[in-house]
């Protein structure tokens, strides 16, 4: 069963916590931990009061994949409605900066949200940022010639995905009163995953190797994340011709391209 303490998981009829030395509770619920839907709920629980110690538990247990897949899919979700309101917020923006509602402002410029496009790049943005996060586990421990299971550390970083997902879910509703919820969603995230990293890569013997490999795949990620967020959400179209595509027929910035692709046009 998992302590609701610390979130670790201990032995059926143990009296106290092996991690953190509380009472287990014989509560019905913890009996009945041995299912997957208490095994998940008890997931979820612990991931907000102690992520390092539920996520190892996660992935030494069977379950492990299973479990790891419904955390990954709910980061998915989160990424996916930050997608979706991003390109809200920026049509948005375009209304008011033509003095128009942006309802009307839609209905005039004849916009096409591209849902299939964005849906693709959360996806997308999701995987690749949970199996950023093991590789990068797994190369530090490797440096400092520890233990390193990569199928466990992606299990890990799956579950350890919940609490930036709860960042993107508030900073994304937010962000209805105010824009700049964005990137404080964004630096957050940064944040999160650096000291992720560093708390499950413990003390290193080697910290300039593991501050370059830190350094080198958040660059590298960064510019990725960016580069499938800007397709997604630049497959919005109108009038048949995608932002994506008005930006390579122009030669001007990427904002006036996008600007001039939407402008509303009196007849």
């Amino acid at each position: 069963m998992f302590c609701q303490n610390c979130g670790k998981q201990n032995p059926d009829g143990s009296a106290f916590c092996d991690g953190c030395g509380a009472q287990l509770s014989a509560a019905p619920a913890a009996k009945a931990g041995n299912g997957f839907g208490a095994k998940l709920v008890d997931a979820l629980l612990g991931s907000l009061k102690a992520p390092k110690a539920t996520a190892e538990s996660v992935a030494a247990e069977k379950e492990g994949m299973a479990i790891a897949g419904v955390f990954a899919g709910i980061n998915f979700l989160m990424v996916f409605l930050f997608l979706w309101r991003f390109i809200g917020a920026y049509f948005t923006k375009i209304a008011d900066m033509l003095d128009m509602g942006v309802d009307d402002f839609i209905q005039k410029s004849k916009i096409e949200y591209g849902i299939f496009p964005m849906l693709v790049a959360a996806l997308v943005i999701a995987a690749l940022c949970i199996a950023a996060t093991a590789l990068v586990i797994f190369l530090i421990k490797k440096i400092n010639k520890q233990e390193a299971n990569f199928v466990q550390l992606l299990v890990a970083a799956s579950v350890n995905s919940l609490i930036p997902s709860a960042v993107l879910l508030v900073c994304t509703l937010l962000s209805f009163l105010l824009w700049w919820f964005f990137p404080i969603a964004l630096a957050a995230i940064v944040v999160l995953w650096i000291v992720n990293i560093c708390g499950a890569c413990g003390e290193s013997d080697n910290q300039l190797a593991g501050v370059g490999v830190i350094t080198g795949a958040l660059v590298v990620l960064a510019l990725l994340v960016g580069l499938l967020a800007n397709w997604g959400i630049g497959e919005a179209s109108n009038n048949g011709k995608t932002m994506n595509e008005a930006y390579e027929d122009s030669d001007v910035g990427v904002c006036h391209s996008i600007l001039d692709s939407l402008m509303v046009t009196e007849d």
